[in-house]
């Protein structure tokens, strides 16, 4: 554990982020996994993702990516994702709390059309380590290939290194 955080506080000696007065530039990348109900099946979902958060005044606007990997016992598909979120930061002294709304331009592989998903979300990123947590809710609704329509959902969890 000990050599673990030695690393972590290392890493965050090599951090990148900008600030200049009001504005700020604060990339992240991660890994994430959700449970995501599509109809009547459940897919267990993996991913990593990009955003690259540009503030001004605690406003923060995130251009990201997501590659999703999603498999159950009868399907699997992947899943990129290319969007944006907007979020108002609460830096408290220790912790930043950023809750988010954004939306996704999503596109399959198989089973699905390209659609537009919506999530919601809160971002924890500590001040000491360079490390965040989130939890993040998306919604869309989906177009099978063959036709008809589903919905799909779930809670996605994020954790991941941002500079």
């Amino acid at each position: 554990m000990k050599k673990f955080i030695a690393v972590l506080f290392l890493f965050s000696s090599f951090s990148f982020a900008i600030s200049i007065g009001s504005l700020s530039i604060s990339p992240e990348i991660g890994g994430s996994y959700k449970n995501e109900n599509i109809g009547s099946y459940t897919y267990n979902t993996y991913g990593v993702g990009a955003r690259l958060w540009l503030g001004y005044n605690n406003i923060f606007v995130a251009p990201q990516y997501k590659y999703y990997k999603a498999n159950n016992t009868f399907f699997d598909f992947t899943k990129q994702q290319y969007g944006l979120s907007l979020g108002y930061n609460l830096d408290l002294s220790i912790i930043s709390i950023l809750p988010y709304v954004g939306f996704n331009y999503s596109k399959f592989n198989a089973l699905f059309e390209n659609d537009i998903s919506y999530n919601v979300g809160v971002r924890l990123k500590t001040s000491i380590l360079p490390i965040f947590a989130s939890v993040e809710y998306e919604y869309e609704k989906l177009n099978y290939i063959n036709g008809g329509k589903t919905n799909a959902s779930g809670f996605l969890f994020n954790v991941g290194v941002s500079f």
